[in-house]
């Protein structure tokens, strides 16, 4: 589903699933690894990273701001909170794929782009 996300719409999407986060705030965390890995093209910067922290039972959708026109602040909210009935119960491969899944439906939409791929949606 990423890469084919990546192929059709020039998007990219990074998961991280890390068990603690120590001291630091989840925030600068997903900053630190979206800026490192550089997830998004440089051309375009179309990226997205999907954090959980599994111990801390933390969760951060965090976008590059030329993806933040689709996903603002708000509609990514809405989407972590269709996921936390999946994250208290600690799956979180379901809430990742159907996180993903969710956001892979918004872009190519947006693009007026079909994907074959798409993996597990959240009910509306």
């Amino acid at each position: 589903m990423a890469q084919e996300l990546d192929q059709k719409t020039h998007s990219q999407i990074a998961v991280v699933t890390v068990e603690s986060l120590g001291r630091l705030p989840i925030e600068h965390h997903a900053l630190g690894l979206f800026n490192e890995w550089a997830i998004g093209h440089n051309d375009d910067k179309l990226g997205l990273l999907i954090l959980p922290a599994t111990s801390d039972h933390q969760w951060r959708i965090e976008t590059r701001r030329e993806l933040e026109v689709l996903l603002p602040y708000a509609r990514v909210g809405r989407i972590g909170d269709k996921m936390r009935p999946d994250r208290q119960r600690r799956d979180y491969s379901i809430a990742v794929l159907k996180t993903a899944g969710e956001i892979a439906t918004i872009v190519p939409e947006d693009r007026n782009v079909t994907l074959a791929a798409v993996g597990l949606r959240s009910e509306p």
